[in-house]
């Protein structure tokens, strides 16, 4: 994993577009604009711009989410993420910020730690906050997200295809596939409290498994792809301009 020091993502920025020659990754480490990185050494240029590429919206998307925690919150979120960022393959601590990032545009409230692996998601309802989403990540190499059940209509709009294994499913019709558990309201009496309060009173939830080994681009698109099917359920509708 890359962690990008104050003012990078400038310096980046230019180097996507052409504007500054991309330097090796040894001499951005030393130069202050990386602040740590794993043992990649130097990378050809078309190879760096496109894990710089990835780098930059990593960051964009996930930094919004860390500026609203406040301090306990963030140091306990941080201390974790040190711990998926010291992995040997370096690809944990991308996931979660990545998925945390997308669920995080969608939920727009502070996340709320339970316990030391997982997170809560929140949207406004009226005065109060409703969750919507989840992240646990036990450290076993399965990072599980909870959604609001929309499978219906994530197999209608072929997002997911149903395959011959129970709880798997094939992504847009490809070979790559996903693990997904069913939970109602059967579930709920028993329900950890990272997700008790997504079932019940007529609300079910997914939860979606996914390895923490490797990034999959497929698998990536398809969870964005959930999260925002589910996010309809909940997105807040315009104010209408009073008639004059």
């Amino acid at each position: 994993m890359v962690l990008i020091r104050r003012g990078g993502l400038g310096y980046l920025r230019r180097v996507i577009s052409g504007t500054m020659p991309a330097c090796s990754l040894p001499d951005c480490f030393r130069s202050g604009i990386v602040s740590a990185i794993t043992r990649l050494g130097s990378l050809p240029e078309p190879f760096y711009k496109k894990l710089v590429h990835m780098m930059i919206t990593v960051e964009e998307k996930f930094e919004p989410v860390l500026a609203r925690l406040g301090v306990k919150e963030r140091t306990k979120l941080e201390k974790h993420l040190a711990t998926c960022d010291a992995e040997a393959d370096g690809t944990h601590g991308t996931l979660w910020r990545k998925v945390a990032g997308t669920l995080g545009q969608l939920a727009p409230l502070a996340m709320q730690s339970v316990g030391n692996n997982a997170w809560r998601f929140f949207v406004a309802d009226g005065k109060y906050r409703m969750q919507v989403f989840a992240i646990e990540d036990s450290m076993d190499g399965v990072l599980r997200i909870y959604l609001p059940d929309i499978l219906t209509e994530a197999v209608k709009t072929k997002i997911l295809d149903k395959t011959s294994t129970p709880k798997t499913f094939a992504v847009n019709g490809g070979k790559t596939q996903m693990e997904i558990d069913s939970l109602g309201v059967a579930d709920a009496a028993s329900a950890p409290p990272h997700y008790q309060h997504m079932l019940g009173w007529n609300r079910k939830a997914l939860r979606v498994s996914i390895s923490t080994a490797k990034i999959d681009d497929a698998l990536d698109k398809a969870i964005e792809s959930l999260a925002q099917l589910a996010a309809k359920r909940f997105a807040v509708a315009p104010v209408k301009a009073a008639a004059t």
